[in-house]
């Protein structure tokens, strides 16, 4: 009586450990990690079908929240149906044993709550499969972890769009005009320069902080912009340059 107890313990086990397995991982990327973003591709992997193993069906349940209603099932190839926050995968053809399994599903919306996932045990992938000689139907494992971060929100606004140093002649230079920057970001943010149009008949020189890596909330920067036209900057006419400050996450 024992040994049948200890049998009939020991051979689910046995079933679910050679069913499907994680070959390298599990890791999850995505694509876009942000609260409430858009168009984000999920791949989950990498997973392996097992000897003696049919896989016919997968499914994954996604943080509540999560807005599967534009979802695309990029691979394996199948057809997948979405109910609420969980999909289910029908895989054609069916993935035999030896067979490589990374489920990538595109078109999704981010949940907005902040955190890092798996967070509960329903977040997990689940394979369906026919194995010869019979056995447990299905096995769950674990899926990689990922984190949902704050949404960039950054805006940049400039206290002059337009500088006017008169007429100059050859050799004389105006005093410095200041452009004042202020950069409000609720992550660390990079801000950029860039100068187009006669920047260099001009003789055009920017100096000052606008430029660099910027911390978390509201600063305002200073640029000093400087012409010094030559002997060799063409005569009577008006000479125009650009400057584009962006900020980036």
């Amino acid at each position: 009586m024992l040994c049948a107890l200890m049998l009939a313990l020991l051979m689910p086990f046995d079933s679910i450990a050679s069913a499907v397995i994680v070959s390298a991982g599990p890791t999850t990327s995505v694509s876009t990690t942000s609260a409430g973003a858009t168009g984000v591709t999920y791949s989950f992997g990498t997973y392996q079908v097992e000897a003696g193993q049919s896989l016919h069906t997968i499914e994954l349940t996604f943080p509540a929240g999560t807005d599967l209603s534009s979802a695309t099932l990029v691979e394996p190839a199948g057809t997948m149906t979405v109910t609420g926050t969980s999909v289910v995968i029908a895989v054609s053809p069916r993935l035999g044993p030896g067979a490589d399994v990374t489920v990538t599903i595109g078109g999704v919306t981010n949940t907005t709550t902040l955190g890092t996932y798996p967070s509960n045990p329903s977040e997990h992938m689940t394979f369906s499969y026919d194995r010869t000689g019979g056995g447990p139907p299905k096995v769950r494992l674990p899926i990689g972890d990922y984190t949902i971060t704050v949404a960039p929100v950054m805006s940049i606004t400039v206290s002059s769009t337009d500088i006017d140093f008169g007429t100059l002649l050859p050799g004389e230079v105006p005093p410095a005009a200041p452009i004042q920057v202020t950069v409000d970001s609720n992550v660390p943010c990079e801000v950029t320069r860039t100068v187009s149009g006669d920047a260099a008949d001009l003789g055009l020189t920017i100096t000052g902080d606008v430029v660099g890596v910027k911390p978390v909330g509201s600063a305002t920067y200073t640029d000093s912009v400087q012409v010094a036209p030559t002997w060799y900057t063409p005569a009577e006419i008006t000479l125009t340059a650009t400057i584009v400050y962006t900020v980036l996450p």
